[in-house]
């Protein structure tokens, strides 16, 4: 395969659109191209053998391609093959494969920040049910949640109690026991109030 130059681009463009304007040369040139790689040469690769036949094809017509304003004396290998590049056939198709899924996954960001911007509008009431509903927690994530409660209760009970019993200096060890054990206790009662109101407000907040 071979990589063209624009300029060479060019002027297989021009020929194929001169070809078109005539229905006999058209049906020739595709015959004359029946055995290459290629129908009609496109784009910017192409193989020797194509180019060769166009070639051949432009110098056997190339009075009546003038007259219908063709300028015949570009079309020469030095001219079609000045700064082409050899690519591999491989290659090729791995860049073509490569642009066709990068062009897919573009289409699929824009359409989905397409949909983000339509439902910030709209907000997610026009969801379908199961997308407007939280996705519930693993098993384990929510064991470790209420872990990481339970041991911070513990935590802040043993602080206050600890607190308290150092506070009370030369009182009795039992009063200083009692008031340690109640003051653990009270602040235990706290936390755990004030989970279950913020678990409610979270309930509240999905399901609402």
């Amino acid at each position: 395969m071979l990589r063209l130059v624009d300029h060479a681009v060019e002027l297989i463009y021009t020929l194929n659109e001169v070809v078109d304007a005539d229905v006999g040369l058209s049906e020739e040139y595709e015959q004359y191209t029946q055995h290459t790689q290629h129908k009609r040469i496109q784009g910017n690769c192409t193989t020797h053998q194509d180019i060769l036949q166009l070639l051949n094809f432009v110098r056997k017509h190339s009075e009546q391609l003038e007259r219908r304003g063709l300028d015949t004396r570009g079309y020469n290998l030095v001219t079609l093959l000045a700064g082409s590049k050899p690519i591999d056939n491989k290659e090729h198709k791995f860049s073509l494969d490569k642009s066709r899924e990068y062009d897919a996954n573009m289409d699929k960001i824009k359409d989905q920040l397409d949909r983000n911007a339509y439902l910030s509008m709209v907000g997610s009431s026009l969801l379908p049910l199961d997308e407007q509903q939280p996705k519930p927690k693993s098993e384990y994530k929510q064991t470790k949640d209420e872990l990481q409660v339970v041991t911070s209760v513990i935590a802040s009970m043993l602080a206050v109690a600890t607190a308290i019993w150092w506070a009370g200096g030369s009182i009795n060890p039992i009063y200083k026991t009692l008031f340690a054990f109640l003051g653990a206790i009270f602040i235990a009662l706290v936390e755990a109030s004030l989970y279950i109101i913020i678990q409610g407000r979270k309930t509240s907040a999905a399901s609402g």
